[in-house]
């Protein structure tokens, strides 16, 4: 009898764990920040969420370099070799926007610690790849490889993370960093235009 009744705990929170996503959900991975469970815009941890470009707080139905919101004709109106700017500030990062209190986007250096000190491996949630980082407390959080969106494409799900940090390689203000996954790797400082629409994953202090 008490092994059923442990069994059905186990289930119960599994479940409660794939169920919803609320605003305060942090997981405590053991690290330096805590991450939340979904991707911003997910109603389940296996749910992609939204698309955003780099510094942009909605989605939007195109992903070029003439529809992102700090495009200036040539050149960028604000994160620019002018201002000198290479990491978000409040106002443009999605996730304080959004959420507020002390949830934000991560910096790289969060993204490189999740790397480096958690275990990963592909599961299958509801027919979507995800890719589960699990920590040395036994914790973990799932991304969903729900591939990004450029231009007017549709994206193609499979075993590719694409998570935007908040910062731009240094010296390079077109090109954001973001957490890029494979079925064969994890990098923790992969470069692409800022203008793409990847997902958003809130951490809190």
């Amino acid at each position: 009898m008490k092994k059923i009744i442990i069994a059905a705990m186990a289930a119960f929170a599994s479940i409660a764990l794939l169920s919803s996503c609320g605003d305060k959900n942090a997981v405590d991975l053991g690290l330096s920040v805590k991450w939340h469970q979904c991707n911003l815009g997910a109603a389940a941890p296996g749910q992609g969420g939204g698309y955003y470009a780099w510094g942009a707080l909605e989605e939007q139905e195109r992903y070029s370099q003439s529809d992102y919101v700090f495009d200036a004709g040539e050149g960028y109106s604000k994160y620019n070799e002018a201002d000198g700017l290479e990491k978000l500030q409040d106002a443009d990062d999605v996730a304080k926007v959004k959420l507020g209190g002390k949830w934000r986007m991560p910096t790289m250096a969060e993204v490189e610690e999740l790397v480096e000190n958690c275990e990963r491996e592909w599961v299958e949630i509801d027919g979507v790849d995800c890719l589960k980082f699990t920590a040395k407390n036994g914790n973990s959080i799932l991304f969903p490889g729900v591939g990004d969106k450029f231009s007017s494409f549709d994206p193609h799900p499979g075993k590719t993370v694409r998570i935007w940090t908040s910062e731009l390689q240094k010296g390079k203000p077109d090109t954001g960093i973001h957490l890029y996954c494979t079925e064969r790797s994890a990098i923790s400082d992969g470069h692409a235009a800022r203008y793409i629409g990847y997902q958003i994953r809130p951490v809190c202090d």
